[in-house]
């Protein structure tokens, strides 16, 4: 997971007057699965920080429908994303989305916008196993139509075969390979446009000092008395687990359905194309 946060300076109408007003703001590149959740709580400790997970206006909501050409991601952010973050008092915010790296950022960095971003990292098996016992499948299943990447969508990683002639697990596993590419086409983005970035591990931010670690490549606020104390009663503490939501599975020779689906990534394809920022 990266996260993107260095300050950014906008001017607000507000029909009377033009304020100044200077956000910090970061965002994540991740599956989801991998501690998004923990690390938002994380985040709300601190002094002066806003931090949400997957809060309204939200990334997901509008997803799909600008992947349908029903919307744009240039609107989202004018009519919804940036009214909302500039309505509020902190001067620091977060909003830990994994849907976020889905095309979302080229906007705002092309208009001079430089958040701060983490990457966030869970074991692709990890994650396609929790996925799996959730029953969010790509392509497949309601919750992955609206929150995971696909492979018949043009901007992701490509396979060759029909969908059908995969399994579910293969599926799950394959948007974590989706998102890997991502993150190479990300950290390039990222680094032509000067934008700060930060990269953790799900054990490094689960057992270990993510704070400290962040704090290598970006500023942030102190965590506050309250927060200091609930952070120590709480680090390690894994959130979100939706234990009472995951399904048994079955046994599945894992390698094995891995291997066969490495076999059907499409050699010239292999690749991820950014939505382009028209949209």
């Amino acid at each position: 997971m990266w996260i993107i946060a260095p300050s950014v300076i906008w001017w607000k109408y507000d029909h009377t007057q033009c304020q100044n007003e200077k956000k910090n703001l970061f965002f994540t590149v991740t599956t989801g699965r991998s501690g998004t959740r923990y690390l938002s709580n994380i985040f709300s400790l601190l002094k002066n920080f806003k931090s949400e997970h997957e809060a309204k206006p939200a990334f997901h909501t509008f997803y799909r429908d600008i992947l349908d050409g029903k919307f744009s991601y240039k609107e989202f952010w004018i009519d919804y994303k940036l009214p909302y973050i500039l309505s509020l008092k902190e001067n620091y915010y977060a909003d830990v989305s994994h849907v976020a790296c889905k095309g979302f950022f080229e906007s705002i960095i092309e208009w001079g916008i430089r958040p701060f971003f983490i990457f966030l990292k869970r074991k692709n098996r990890e994650v396609a196993k929790s996925l799996l016992s959730l029953g969010t499948i790509p392509t497949r299943t309601q919750t992955g139509k609206i929150y995971l990447s696909s492979p018949l969508d043009k901007d992701a990683l490509q396979i060759n075969g029909a969908i059908d002639d995969f399994t579910d697990y293969q599926l799950c596993y394959w948007y974590t390979l989706d998102i890997d590419k991502r993150t190479a086409y990300y950290k390039d983005y990222f680094d032509k446009y000067n934008c700060s970035y930060a990269s953790l591990t799900f054990d490094e931010l689960i057992r270990g000092e993510p704070l400290k670690k962040i704090r290598k490549s970006i500023d942030l606020p102190e965590l506050s008395i309250m927060g200091y104390l609930k952070y120590l009663k709480n680090k390690g503490e894994i959130l979100n687990q939706k234990s009472h939501s995951k399904q048994h599975i079955e046994n599945i020779d894992w390698d094995k359905e891995e291997s066969e689906l490495m076999k059907r990534l499409d050699e010239d394809k292999i690749f991820y194309i950014p939505a382009k920022t028209a949209n």
